[in-house]
């Protein structure tokens, strides 16, 4: 490695397996923990945590994540659910590094295979996230209340090029 240059990260996508889930289950309750609670009641997150939900979530969607790893760790996973990504989370360490939009963009990649129209919701308190978002090209498409807290529903289109005529 050359002095003053920083070896750059290979990103690497695959499937959910036993090998890697108590990492991407680790990862998901350090995210929700720490970043969640900066806009959502901290009570509330306590207890979605203790309710094991994010746990069942990602266990039911198992056969539809997308797990990103570094040097063979976790950094990153994607849930998708029919045309959705229904959740999308990096590590705190791997955060602000360019890592959510690599993750991002290969999910896009997969759905827009398939899906003319893919969408996402995000908590509209979650500034970062919805910042985020908005930078990758997405769209706010509408919002919704959902037991007291506003979601934005983000779409993204993608067309054949050149047209079908």
């Amino acid at each position: 490695m050359v002095k003053g240059k920083k070896m750059q990260e290979v990103r690497r996508f695959g499937p959910l397996d036993k090998n890697n889930l108590p990492a991407v289950l680790k990862l998901a309750r350090e995210v929700i923990a720490h970043n969640y609670a900066s806009f959502l009641d901290k009570d509330a997150v306590s207890d979605f945590l203790s309710s094991k939900q994010c746990d069942r979530e990602i266990i039911e969607h198992s056969e539809n994540c997308v797990v990103m790893t570094v040097r063979e760790r976790v950094t990153g996973f994607a849930l998708l659910v029919g045309n959705t990504i229904h959740a999308l989370m990096i590590a705190r360490n791997h955060q602000r590094k360019k890592h959510g939009s690599a993750l991002l963009r290969h999910i896009e990649r997969i759905l827009s295979a398939s899906h003319a129209e893919i969408t996402l919701d995000s908590f509209a308190r979650n500034s970062a996230a919805n910042s985020f978002y908005e930078k990758n090209g997405w769209r706010k498409a509408g919002e919704t209340q959902r037991d007291g807290i506003t979601l934005y529903h983000y779409k993204k289109s993608f067309y054949a090029w050149p047209p079908v005529v």
